[in-house]
């Protein structure tokens, strides 16, 4: 029984030396021929085949040197010995050492998926990784919480892992997010949304002056230029006239009718005040 399958084509290689895409890019080319054998059982693909149709895909620096090999008749006789070839010319010799490198001193820094993406991307280009030193390693480089529920699960298998992780911080990310609507920031759902807090100077300064006192422009704050004007000019905040003072005047901005007297008081009881403090 024939499958009708088709697989979608593997990219072309121009010859970036590149582990990650050498390694990426084999693994196309034999996830594409299995697939297409299984298509067509009655055609076996042999390595002869194989090797013509990875080769084909060769561009730029990698049909270069493709084309040298084939002048030289140096072309490898079987596929593993293909596969060999291309990581030997393409692969940089101190690849492996610079990939246990960065796998040491890879670090969770934002999400578990993230930081699972990153790895397998670094432990994909070591040759010879074990599943425990994968292991051992994912495990160093996780959060301390989200390493520690990992350890509880007594895992030892790398995918176990790997969701063990991503249950936990999917867990913790849940809380982290509720905590913060609890405390009146923002609402899931916009309903039952606590009001977004106002700052403390502006808290302060509303307390102190009403809206219609405060209002100078409709905007309901007096400008900072002016308020600095008014303090050096010695005028009042609210009618802007010199020798008066805001507190004389009631929420709605009259200024009340004040006894001279009691007026006068006030204004000394300022001046010696500022001289206590000069």
């Amino acid at each position: 029984m024939s499958l009708n399958l088709k697989p979608a084509k593997p990219g072309s290689y121009e010859g970036k030396r590149d582990s990650l895409t050498v390694e990426t890019w084999l693994y196309q080319v034999e996830q594409y021929l299995a697939l297409v054998q299984i298509g067509a059982p009655s055609t076996p693909i042999n390595d002869v085949t194989k090797i013509s149709y990875a080769s084909s895909l060769f561009t730029q620096t990698a049909a270069t040197w493709w084309y040298m090999l084939v002048q030289g008749g140096n072309v490898p006789g079987n596929w593993e010995a293909f596969k060999i070839a291309v990581r030997t010319e393409f692969v940089p010799q101190d690849s492996s050492r610079r990939a246990r490198d960065r796998l040491r001193k890879l670090y969770q820094k934002k999400s578990v998926a993230s930081y699972i993406a990153e790895f397998r991307n670094i432990a994909l280009t070591i040759p010879g990784i074990t599943e425990e030193e994968q292991l051992d390693r994912f495990c160093e480089g996780l959060k301390p919480e989200i390493k520690l529920e990992v350890l509880k699960s007594n895992v030892n298998k790398m995918n176990e892992a790997v969701r063990v992780a991503l249950n936990v911080d999917s867990a913790l990310y849940g809380i982290r997010t509720d905590v913060r609507f609890r405390n009146g920031f923002q609402s899931a759902d916009g309903a039952g949304a606590s009001p977004t807090p106002m700052e403390i100077g502006n808290v302060q300064s509303s307390r102190k002056y009403p809206r219609k006192q405060r209002s100078n422009n409709g905007s309901g704050m007096i400008s900072r230029n002016r308020r600095q004007q008014d303090l050096d000019n010695g005028s009042c905040f609210v009618c802007h006239k010199k020798g008066c003072r805001a507190r004389f005047h009631d929420v709605s901005g009259k200024k009340p009718q004040t006894n001279t007297s009691e007026v006068m008081n006030s204004d000394n009881d300022i001046e010696e005040s500022g001289d206590q403090e000069n």
